[in-house]
């Protein structure tokens, strides 16, 4: 997601983002971590992606009850349904 928000504001190109994550997958370090490493990215701008992606992440369910595909309490009695299974 990091990438895609870069890539939106013009500072990173797709190139930039493919090589990042190539190396992330022979490292498992993190995008931002990397494309600073590259040069692609300051250090202040991952941060500033970051909290935009903080900002605008939403859980799945959520996404569900808030596109009406379910109420939130179907998402929470699934959930519930979901951990006692698992426990």
């Amino acid at each position: 997601m990091i990438g895609e928000l870069a890539k939106d504001r013009v500072w990173l190109t797709a190139d930039h983002i493919l090589r990042v994550l190539v190396i992330q997958v022979e490292t498992c370090d993190k995008f931002g971590e990397i494309a600073v490493k590259e040069k692609y990215l300051t250090q202040e701008r991952v941060e500033e992606l970051l909290r935009e992606q903080k900002d605008s992440y939403m859980y799945f369910g959520a996404a569900l009850a808030k596109t009406g595909v379910i109420s939130h309490e179907e998402v929470i009695k699934q959930l519930k349904e979901y951990n006692r299974s698992k426990f």
